[in-house]
C-alpha cells in the first residue's frame, strides 16, 4: 500500500513540476533503482554533441545518423532540478537551451523522452542590399517540416523540410523585402507527444533597398567637352577649335587657340582637347594634323613656328624661316600617319618660303630706292 501511494505522488509531482510541454507529456517512471537518475531523451540534427546541464555541465552526448540521442544521467541528489538541455551541430552552432524543472524522487528514474530541440539557425551575411538574397540555414532531424517567421513591417511565413542529413534553408530575395530592420526564426511542425517548445534562436538582419549613391567622376584633367554639332572633320577634336563646322581653319586666333594649349601640354601623356588624334599624348602629330586644314595666310602663322621649336626641345632659337626651320617642320610633318598631310605641310612650308622670299627681296629694294 505504501508503495502504490508513494509511485501515486511521484506520478503527480513529475506532471506538477515537468515543463514546459507543448501538445502532452509523457514521463514514465521506473520504482526502485539503485540510484536517483534522470534520463533524455529525443531528437536533434544528426552527429551533434548533446549538451545537459545544471548550472555546470553534468553530461553529454552524440547523435546518431538520424539525429537521436538518449543520456542517462545518474546518480543525483533526490529534490527538485533544473536541466538545461541544448545541442551543436557540425558547423559548431548551438541550438536554443531548453530548460526543464524535474522533481526527484530517492532511488526513481525520472524519463523525458520525447525531446526536439530546435534547429540551428545561420545567415548568410547582414545587411542586405536589393541584389542580394537572404539566405536563412541550419541543421535539424532529417525530414522534419520547418516554420521560419519574419517580422518587420509585416510578418512572413516560409515553409521547407530538412534534407536527409537534416540540412535546411530558406532564400528570400531582398528585392522584396522593404528597407528595414528584420527578425527570423525557426519553428518545428512536428505531431503527437513533443516535450518542449521547438522555436529557434532569433536572427536579426537589415535591408537597405534604396537605390545606390552613384558617386560623380571629376576628371583630374582638363574636361573633354561635347560637341554639339555634327563635326566634319576625321579628327572630331578639330570641331573645338572650329567653332562654325567649316571643315578648316581659317582665322589667326582659331590657330593661337590650339597653340596655347598645345605649348602648354606639349610632350605630356593627356588627354584633351589638344590631343588631337587621341593617342594619349599631346605631341608633333597633333600639330601636324592643325596644319593640315590651316586655309588662311601663311604669314600669319609662320612667326609662331619659331616659339614651337624652341618649346619642344628640337631645336633652339630657330629663326621663322630657313633650312633648320624647314628640317625641324619636317620632322614635325613626317611623325604624321596620314600621308596626304606630309604632302600638303610640304607645299605649304615651300609656299611659306618663296612668300617670305619674296619680301625680304622687296624689302632689300626698298632699302636700295631710299638709300
Amino acid at each position: 500500500m505504501r508503495f502504490l501511494i508513494k509511485t501515486f505522488l511521484s506520478t503527480i509531482l513529475a506532471i506538477i513540476f515537468v515543463f514546459p510541454s507543448v501538445l502532452a507529456v509523457d514521463v514514465p517512471l521506473t520504482a526502485l533503482v539503485n540510484e536517483t537518475s534522470y534520463l533524455l531523451e529525443g531528437y536533434t540534427a544528426p552527429n551533434s554533441i548533446v549538451f545537459i546541464s545544471e548550472g555546470a555541465i553534468v553530461g553529454t552526448t552524440t547523435s546518431d545518423a538520424t539525429g537521436f540521442f538518449s543520456k542517462l544521467i545518474s546518480p543525483v541528489i533526490p529534490g527538485l532540478h533544473t536541466v538545461d538541455i541544448w545541442s551543436t551541430d557540425i558547423d559548431n552552432v548551438s541550438t536554443a537551451v531548453i530548460q526543464f524543472n524535474i522533481f526527484l524522487i530517492d532511488k526513481q528514474e525520472f524519463d523525458i523522452t520525447h525531446i526536439y530541440l530546435p534547429t540551428t539557425v545561420s545567415l548568410n551575411a547582414s545587411p542586405f542590399i536589393y541584389s542580394d538574397t537572404v539566405s536563412l540555414f541550419g541543421y535539424t532531424k532529417p525530414g522534419t517540416n520547418i516554420k521560419a517567421t519574419l517580422v518587420g513591417a509585416a510578418t512572413t511565413f516560409y515553409f521547407t523540410t530538412s534534407g536527409i542529413n537534416g540540412y535546411y534553408v530558406f532564400n528570400i530575395p531582398a528585392i522584396t523585402l522593404p528597407t528595414g530592420d528584420y527578425s527570423i526564426s525557426t519553428e518545428l511542425i512536428l505531431s503527437g507527444i513533443i516535450d518542449n517548445p521547438t522555436i529557434s534562436n532569433t536572427i536579426t538582419f537589415h535591408v537597405d533597398n534604396n537605390p545606390p549613391i552613384i558617386t560623380p567622376f571629376i576628371p583630374t584633367q582638363t574636361p573633354i567637352p561635347t560637341p554639339a554639332l555634327i563635326c566634319p572633320y576625321f579628327y572630331q577634336r578639330m570641331c573645338f577649335f572650329d567653332e562654325e563646322r567649316l571643315g578648316y581653319l581659317n582665322k589667326k586666333s582659331q590657330f593661337l587657340k590650339f597653340l596655347d594649349g598645345f605649348l602648354k601640354y606639349w610632350g605630356q601623356p593627356v588627354d584633351n582637347i589638344y590631343d588631337i588624334n587621341e593617342n594619349g599624348w599631346v605631341d608633333e602629330m597633333d600639330l601636324s594634323i592643325v596644319l593640315f586644314y590651316w586655309r588662311g595666310e601663311q604669314n600669319e602663322i609662320v612667326g609662331y613656328y619659331s616659339n614651337l621649336a624652341t618649346a619642344s626641345g628640337d631645336l633652339l632659337e630657330l629663326p621663322p624661316l630657313g633650312l633648320g626651320y624647314l628640317i625641324n617642320a619636317f620632322i614635325v610633318s613626317s611623325k604624321c600617319l596620314c600621308p596626304s598631310i606630309l604632302l600638303c605641310e610640304l607645299l605649304l612650308l615651300l609656299l611659306c618660303i618663296l612668300l617670305a622670299y619674296k619680301k625680304k627681296r622687296k624689302d632689300k629694294n626698298n632699302e636700295k630706292k631710299t638709300k
